[in-house]
């Protein structure tokens, strides 16, 4: 009798969020997407399509000096959220396609809660 277990083969279950703290008044960063360099290429855990919307949001937070908050719906079906309040800026990509913006708002807030208990991010 043979048996297979194909949870050994399947990948690991993706997390429901990953993000990117930056700190611009004391150069602080905490982030769970990470670059691997091979030698011709630069790969993110992140899709590169997520990874332009970040981008985006960015340039659109360099343009103005108010805090403010960008919540994206990607083709993906992925959530994008970017804060940015006092020299501080949050990037969060979430995967839950069946969110809507009031259930994405709430899941930014708990990753804030839990993972930056003492960093101030106005709501």
């Amino acid at each position: 009798m043979y048996m297979f277990f194909d949870f050994v083969f399947r990948p690991e279950k993706e997390p429901q969020f990953k993000f990117i703290y930056f700190n611009h008044m004391n150069l602080a960063e905490k982030s769970t997407i990470h670059m691997r360099k091979t030698a011709s290429v630069c790969l993110t855990s992140v899709h590169p399509d997520l990874m332009k919307i970040l981008g985006d949001i960015n340039c659109d937070f360099a343009r103005v000096d108010e805090d403010e908050e960008i919540i994206v719906k990607a083709m993906t079906d992925y959530w994008v959220v970017g804060k940015k309040s006092d020299q501080r800026e949050l990037y969060v990509i979430l995967n839950q396609k069946n969110a809507n913006l009031i259930e994405v708002n709430e899941e930014v807030k708990r990753l804030c809660a839990t993972q930056f208990n003492n960093i101030f991010f106005l709501d």
